[in-house]
């Protein structure tokens, strides 16, 4: 009952009006969890309500200890109330035939006492509104709203106690802080939580910080973490608590591919991860790959291990690669082997630079070395054994909507001198030195991507844009390649390449849930693709700039251990004379373990 009585006593905040025919007095709660009493005296009970700061309270009159509230039998603490004075409604004492306008305090500005919240716009709608009630709940609502949009969903606006006649509203911001991150069984920081979360703790919490850290704990497979967030001992203090399930630390993958191109040799591949060798959301992955058989005369294998670890927002990669190849050249009487490998080391750091709802933003720089040895007759051929290394810095955009997501990077490339790699200068002496190609040089790569799902969600289409541009001259390994089964299908044995160009490729595919063997096959996905790409002509590619059109169809499964794609491909224009328009197989075949 108690409750009921105090509940219709209280205002969400107040407004002050000068008025000459009447005031009355107020109080301003200063202190949460104040309580009421029925009688003031030590023996009554006490009935204790949660009120917080800057609520008010009429008041009928005051002793040294109590204060009666505004008709109610209902006393309150002298200590927990900031008293005043205040002029009464203007319409109190009129008559009912002869209503007045009421007092419209207008308002002007609103100041929140925080200099990072930068959602201003949102009172823009509100400015010159009469100053009530409902206005300021409506201002806190809207301040809270904001603050949860930004991931800070702790963080609480409050009223201040404050004179409201100049049209000023003074807002008061408590600011949650991440006191603690622990495990929910050690109630403990282990290595795992720290590298994730690093910087985090005393530090106001936010919600995407969180979810990003989150998601590099998750990174290895065999982890599938949560979190909850629970009440601190500190003032606006959160503890966040990780919840964490661990399964088989290491997988493994088989796999055979072929293709009916020149090149028709059965290729196998495998690979090996670890998750979490040092328990710090770490990856190793060990790949291997080559031909069925290695022939004599014919055949390329390589392999790459590939280390990975997060701190914080930021993930590291330490990459080692080597691809080594085996080709007979035929000569008048004999056949002469030639062959080569090339070693590639590679430092790449990534960070999540903002994130929210709807959009996601990242940066990425990486640093790859490669030293390139060919050998004819066991000889080293010193033009084009060299070593390289290259700069990437690249910039990614992903846009998260209710139809799928569409994802934008752009990439810059640049060829240096570090680490004793060859210099342009190398071929300085040449006449012909403005056109020759560069291992100095400068490029840029534009990618974008969609994901597009209908509405009935077993159907959807992927589109790929990719385009080159560079005012160097490259060399192979640095131009485009438009002819692939990852740029325009059907062209494998005739492609086009160049310094400049650019491709599309799309495909509409529908998905089939099966559940007669998901070991084996729990989706089977057929698609039809179109492509379209294209290559500048310049003079060191006059013989391959073009137009290259080509379709596919084909499907992929996937099950529980294994998944498998097989795919046709055909060139809807010949870029030479002399090509057949011949269709292209592929198949893979991966086992999962």
């Amino acid at each position: 009952m108690i409750k009921l009585l105090l509940i219709s006593a209280f205002v969400f905040s107040f407004i002050k009006a000068q008025d000459t025919n009447t005031t009355y007095t107020i109080g301003i709660v200063k202190v949460n969890n104040t309580t009421a009493k029925t009688k003031p005296n030590k023996s009554s009970k006490y009935d204790k309500i949660k009120l917080s700061k800057g609520q008010i309270v009429r008041i009928d009159k005051c002793n040294k200890i109590w204060c009666k509230l505004k008709g109610v039998d209902i006393y309150m603490l002298k200590s927990s109330l900031a008293i005043d004075e205040f002029a009464d409604d203007p319409l109190a004492n009129k008559k009912p035939n002869k209503p007045e306008k009421p007092v419209c305090i207008k308002l002007q500005k609103i100041n929140i006492d925080d200099d990072s919240f930068k959602k201003s716009e949102i009172f823009d709608s509100l400015k010159g509104s009469c100053i009530t009630p409902k206005l300021l709940q409506q201002i806190i609502k809207s301040i809270t709203i904001g603050y949860m949009q930004d991931g800070f969903a702790t963080t609480k606006p409050y009223l201040k106690p404050q004179d409201i006649n100049d049209g000023n509203v003074d807002i008061g911001v408590i600011k949650g802080k991440v006191e603690n991150i622990v495990h929910k069984e050690t109630n403990d920081t282990s290595a795992k939580i720290f590298m994730a979360f690093v910087g985090q703790k005393d530090k106001q919490l936010d919600i995407r910080e969180l979810e990003t850290s989150l998601e590099m704990i998750n990174r290895p497979t065999n982890t599938q973490a949560k979190f909850e967030l629970k009440p601190g001992k500190q003032k606006g203090g959160t503890v966040v608590v990780i919840n964490s399930n661990l399964s088989r630390w290491w997988h493994a993958t088989l796999g055979v591919s072929g293709t009916n191109t020149k090149d028709k040799d059965t290729s196998l591949n495998g690979s090996l991860t670890i998750d979490n060798p040092l328990y710090i959301n770490d990856i190793f992955k060990a790949t291997i790959n080559g031909s069925k058989i290695q022939k004599e005369y014919q055949g390329t294998k390589g392999y790459e291990l590939d280390y990975s670890f997060a701190f914080g927002s930021y993930l590291i990669s330490l990459i080692y690669s080597k691809n080594s190849y085996r080709q007979g050249v035929v000569g008048l009487n004999d056949t002469y082997l030639s062959k080569g490998d090339t070693v590639g080391k590679k430092l790449k750091v990534s960070k999540l630079l903002y994130r929210n709802q709807t959009n996601k933003l990242d940066i990425s720089s990486s640093i790859y070395a490669k030293d390139t040895n060919n050998y004819f007759l066991n000889e080293k051929v010193e033009v084009s054994s060299y070593k390289t290394t290259l700069l990437h810095i690249s910039l990614a955009h992903t846009w998260f909507r209710g139809f799928g997501t569409i994802t934008n990077s752009i990439t810059y490339h640049k060829g240096t001198n570090w680490f004793g790699a060859r210099d342009d200068n190398y071929n300085s002496k040449e006449i012909d030195h403005d056109t020759i190609p560069k291992l100095q040089f400068q490029k840029w790569t534009f990618n974008s991507g969609l994901a597009y799902y209908f509405q009935d969600r077993s159907y959807r289409i992927n589109s790929n844009f990719f385009i080159q541009y560079t005012d160097d001259y490259l060399y192979n390994n640095d131009q485009l390649t438009v002819g692939s089964w990852y740029s325009v299908r059907g062209y494998n044995d005739s492609n086009l390449y160049g310094n400049n160009g650019w491709y599309i490729n799309n495909d509409i595919m529908k998905t089939f849930k099966l559940g007669s063997f998901p070991s084996v096959l729990q989706t089977i996905s057929p698609y039809i693709g179109v492509d379209y790409g294209k290559t500048r002509c310049q003079w060191d590619n006059k013989d391959s700039c073009a137009e290259a059109y080509g379709g596919s169809i084909g499907f992929y499964t996937k099950g529980k251990y294994l998944n498998s794609s097989f795919k046709v491909a055909r060139p809807f224009k010949k870029i030479n004379k002399d090509d057949k328009q011949t269709n292209q197989f592929l198949y893979n075949i991966t086992a999962i373990f």
